[in-house]
């Protein structure tokens, strides 16, 4: 097989899958939620952008009080709504539409009525928020992990981007431009319409990061070639976007973060073992009453632990910023 043969060949199952556990990891890491219930996690490299760590923890969060609603222990079940914890997760987690529903409240309707559809607006609106994030988060992740995870057999991409990326990309781009590449890809559409796109948009991605000035000749012989209709390359510093115009097939290079790979089972295990942790906060001397025939005094002591005394203190801190959280307190203070 030719080194360019070998270049279009290579595949990005993988580089997918390793999103999502890229994603856990990210999660994690958090620093909202690390210390309480990950203290072993470690944070990877790179790490999520400044202005997406915000987001990152907020999911973590979600789903730590989703795993805390189904736990018994001392009680913790009842300091989160694990109804309220799946749906931020699931609204979040979702590559959604990106448009903001019209809402009018000039119209008839009482003063609570009006207020209530602004609380639903602002509602909806940081959902669409959070679908932003999540997009952007996907496409960051499948940048820094195509290099190494894009790959056939032993050969990685990375590779290529090694060895004068800009001849590699310039060759791939010519070949995706030929009438004979062109001719033969557009007959699988027909055939298998999801995976022809999916496939189409990992080889542009391919041009995009070895020599993304060759990204427009592509484009170009496509839409000569009538069979798609591919918008123009955004301007150079974007981040790349499949040129798809008028068609509403998404690039699913995000489909192992989104929600339904997540539950109340995903961390589950270790939010138990954070609740399961016991300190020592207290020890109380218990007398016997003295009899009139010794001076002696007996008794004995008991010790009073705390379980999840880290959980505990994570709940009061953030008890007001998130709904998933209720305002029970743990029934956790034991004492032997």
């Amino acid at each position: 097989m030719d080194d360019i043969d070998l270049l279009i060949e290579m595949g990005d199952s993988e580089v997918r899958k390793q999103v999502g556990e890229y994603f856990r990891a990210q999660l994690r890491s958090h620093p909202a939620v690390a210390g309480t219930f990950f203290p072993g996690a470690t944070v990877p490299n790179p790490a999520p952008p400044p202005d997406l760590m915000d987001f990152v923890g907020d999911i973590a969060s979600a789903l730590v009080g989703w795993a805390l609603s189904v736990t018994a222990a001392y009680g913790f079940n009842n300091t989160a709504d694990g109804k309220k914890a799946m749906s931020y997760v699931t609204d979040a987690l979702n590559w959604g539409s990106n448009e903001y529903a019209s809402v009018s409240i000039s119209g008839a309707g009482t003063q609570e009525e009006k207020e209530r559809t602004l609380r639903e607006y602002a509602e909806r609106a940081k959902v669409i928020e959070n679908q932003g994030k999540f997009k952007k988060l996907a496409s960051f992740n499948y940048d820094a992990l195509f290099p190494q995870y894009c790959a056939k057999g032993s050969t990685t991409f990375q590779r290529y981007l090694n060895d004068k990326p800009e001849t590699w990309g310039g060759t791939l781009a010519d070949v995706l431009a030929s009438d004979n590449f062109i001719v033969k890809t557009a007959l699988l559409r027909t055939a298998d319409p999801t995976n022809f796109y999916q496939g189409l948009y990992l080889q542009l991605y391919k041009v995009y990061r070895l020599a993304p000035s060759r990204l427009e000749s592509v484009l170009s012989a496509w839409n000569r070639a009538k069979l798609v209709d591919l918008a123009p390359p955004r301007p150079s510093g974007y981040r790349f976007v499949p040129p798809i115009e008028k068609l509403t097939v998404s690039w699913t290079n995000y489909e192992w973060m989104q929600a339904s790979n997540f539950s109340e089972q995903t961390f589950l295990s270790d939010i138990q073992n954070a609740v399961g942790s016991r300190t020592t906060t207290g020890r109380v001397w218990h007398s016997y009453p003295m009899s009139s025939h010794s001076a002696t005094s007996y008794g004995y002591y008991t010790d009073e632990y705390t379980f999840g005394k880290g959980v505990a203190e994570w709940l009061s801190q953030r008890r007001g910023k998130y709904e998933f959280l209720t305002s029970a307190e743990p029934s956790n203070k034991v004492t032997e």
